[in-house]
């Protein structure tokens, strides 16, 4: 009895290693795809940036309303290559700190409307309504920072792709079982185009529409599935919409 009972321990620590290493591939080959990805979106800015560097070194001679307009694509795609390099290092961090994790009981309505007028400007450049059906007093234990800069990236994302000129909605919830119901719907023409099951993957970007480097989504499944929460995709006919569950 005594050896069965060590020839199943060694069975069982087999198979544990077995799935530890295939955990880490797994694990390994996702990080290596994310490097491909991050190596193909850091080379746009930066092909811009040595291209037209170039070109102004060249032609000193070049007048100078045609001079600033490359100085300005130089600029410009600087600021792209800072913000990737940002949203990389941002992922990271949220991917390995569990100690910024400490939570707060927040009244969610608040922060819901806070960012809502954070993305004030945005929201006019894309001549974006907003439609709020909030249900009051809801009270959220969660990381007040981590989960705003959460939905910050939920609300930007919904902005940027909605239809021009459409609504953006707002439903907030509680079931019988307490849990809170947030979901925000966005209306755009090639919703088709996005795969919702990929659409948290990091670095997805979806035909066409989802153009950039597809980081904010990701970012925001992170912190909201590190502080307990569930976080999907939904897509019918020409919507898409985001629920997160706490």
């Amino acid at each position: 009895m005594e050896f069965i009972s060590i020839d199943r321990e060694i069975e069982e620590l087999i198979k544990l290693e077995n799935d530890l290493s295939e955990k880490i591939k797994a694990q390994f080959i996702e990080y290596n795809q994310e490097m491909m990805f991050l190596a193909h979106d850091l080379k746009t800015p930066l092909t811009a940036i040595i291209g037209y560097t170039n070109l102004l070194i060249d032609n000193p001679e070049l007048d100078r309303q045609k001079g600033n307009k490359y100085l300005e694509i130089v600029l410009d795609s600087s600021h792209q290559l800072e913000t990737l390099i940002n949203k990389f290092f941002e992922l990271s961090k949220y991917s390995v700190q569990s100690d910024l994790l400490t939570k707060q009981n927040i009244k969610l309505e608040d922060i819901i409307i806070e960012i809502q007028e954070s993305l004030y400007v945005e929201r006019k450049k894309h001549d974006i309504t907003l439609s709020n059906n909030l249900e009051e007093n809801v009270y959220v234990d969660v990381n007040s920072e981590l989960f705003a800069r959460a939905l910050i990236n939920i609300y930007r994302n919904a902005v940027k792709y909605a239809d021009r000129g459409s609504e953006v909605i707002t439903n907030l919830t509680v079931n019988n079982q307490d849990k809170v119901s947030l979901s925000i719907t966005n209306k755009f023409s090639s919703v088709n185009k996005v795969d919702v099951n990929k659409i948290f993957n990091t670095f997805y970007r979806g035909e066409n529409s989802y153009e950039g480097n597809g980081l904010g989504l990701a970012i925001a499944k992170t912190i909201i599935e590190k502080q307990g929460s569930t976080i999907k995709a939904f897509q019918e006919n020409n919507e898409l919409t985001i629920v997160v569950e706490i």
